[in-house]
């Protein structure tokens, strides 16, 4: 990742020290002279934010986290993202996908299954099912061999009425396990699956 530019922290504490509408000129003069940067529509999104100035604020941070996932840096667009969802709090699934997209191109791959996990769990507690399954096939698709992430993934289903669709992921972990002879997962598989039973009894 690229340092900072030298007048970024310089302009952000100015702002912080109330300079607010000489750092909103200075960054408007940077942009006429020097042309679109994702630093400089970052600080003047946190200045719209800050007037509560919210679809101004959006579109700056939006442009910020185009720019930067066009340079590769995805970081730095996760936060960009983080602040567009702050000025227009938007939990359609697209949105959340988008979220989820970035922070796996930024090698964050530990936070991307816990944010989804969350997301799973939230939407589950909404009955939005139909994204429930959208975001299980992001799931399938980013993690195919995790076993303890196709439990959670289960459970989720049965928790809210999907039985036969929860019982089919344990049972076609249970086969793959069985052809790796794979005795640590067969058991814990074999556990999921007495508790499906139990609970359609």
């Amino acid at each position: 990742m690229r340092p900072l530019p030298e007048w970024y922290e310089k302009f952000r504490e100015m702002k912080n020290y109330g300079m607010v509408e000489k750092v909103e000129g200075l960054i408007n003069e940077k942009l006429k002279t020097g042309g679109p940067d994702p630093f400089l529509y970052d600080l003047l999104g946190d200045i719209y934010l800050e007037k509560k100035e919210l679809k101004k604020a959006e579109e700056l941070y939006r442009n910020a986290k185009e720019m930067f996932i066009k340079q590769g840096e995805y970081t730095r667009a996760v936060a960009m993202l983080h602040k567009e969802r702050m000025a227009h709090p938007d939990k359609s699934i697209e949105k959340i996908i988008e979220f989820g997209d970035l922070l796996w191109k930024a090698g964050l791959k530990r936070r991307t299954k816990q944010y989804y996990i969350n997301t799973l769990k939230d939407l589950a507690s909404q009955n939005r099912m139909e994204e429930v399954e959208k975001i299980l096939n992001v799931l399938a698709s980013l993690f195919p061999d995790n076993l303890d992430l196709k439990i959670i993934m289960s459970k989720i289903l049965m928790m809210n009425g999907k039985r036969n669709d929860a019982k089919r992921i344990i049972v076609e972990e249970l086969k793959k396990a069985e052809q790796k002879r794979d005795i640590g997962a067969i058991e814990k598989l074999n556990e999921v699956l007495d508790t499906l039973e139990e609970n359609n009894e």
